[in-house]
């Protein structure tokens, strides 16, 4: 595993325990003794983590909703980590390593507009890099193929496809446009396509990758030692092939 930069400290981490899962956004856990509604922020299955006794990571949120969201889930192979579940600290930890100069393909690249309108569909970054107007999308690998390899997606994903179709309308332009996948597997050293779970996403990603879009990876997950967010790889392998496995 590669030398860990810490990327978000959290003011608090507090060990859970997995229920079950009520609906896309509430996971029951127990939490500092007892039995509580938690918020979760990622509407992907989440078969391998979400499930009843696993040990995760909750924090408290500030105002209004549920007290607890819960931000990542512990992988048992690694040392105690835990995979990053939470989509919005993806894109947040994305943010600082860009604004630390840490990602070595949007250097010299200054955010431009957080939510870009592209058409009809919405992409997660536009960058300013040399007058050039940079596109990135991030989607969420929490998937666990095997030892070392993230997958995506693990449910079907129309918007996923339709964003990919509209950056590779941009990218035959000329323009620079990015599908950049959050690993957040502890450990993860590529990320595959799961086309199992949406057999039309390898057909997006391939006819993407031929009109110019680059396919990028970063390795983000959960240190519950530091009470924080850490990377491991800013720039891991992407494979467009398609994995079937079940």
């Amino acid at each position: 595993m590669n030398a860990l930069k810490e990327i978000i400290k959290f003011d608090d981490l507090y060990e859970c325990t997995v229920i079950s899962r009520v609906n896309r956004f509430t996971v029951i856990v127990e939490v500092r003794g007892s039995e509580v509604a938690a918020y979760i922020n990622n509407t992907g299955r989440l078969h391998e983590y979400v499930v009843k006794g696993k040990v995760g990571y909750c924090i408290e949120t500030p105002r209004g909703g549920l007290k607890y969201r819960i931000i990542g889930v512990k992988d048992g192979n690694h040392e105690g980590y835990a995979a990053l579940l939470d989509t919005a600290y993806q894109e947040k930890a994305f943010a600082v390593l860009q604004e630390r100069g840490m990602i070595p393909w949007l250097l010299s690249c200054v955010l431009y507009r957080r939510n870009y309108r592209l058409d009809r569909e919405i992409i997660d970054f536009a960058y300013s890099c040399h007058e050039d107007l940079v596109l990135v999308e991030l989607k969420s690998a929490v998937m666990k193929l095997e030892e070392g390899v993230a997958g995506y997606p693990d449910a079907p994903t129309v918007r996923g496809r339709r964003q990919i179709q509209a950056l590779a309308e941009y990218a035959k332009t000329g323009k620079r446009a990015f599908i950049t996948f959050i690993a957040g597997v502890p450990g993860a050293r590529k990320v595959k396509l799961h086309c199992y779970a949406d057999r039309k996403i390898c057909v997006a990603a391939e006819h993407a990758a031929r009109s110019g879009v680059l396919f990028k990876a970063i390795n983000l997950y959960v240190d519950p030692a530091i009470k924080g967010v850490v990377s491991a790889g800013v720039d891991i392998p992407v494979e467009l092939g398609c994995d079937v496995t079940t």
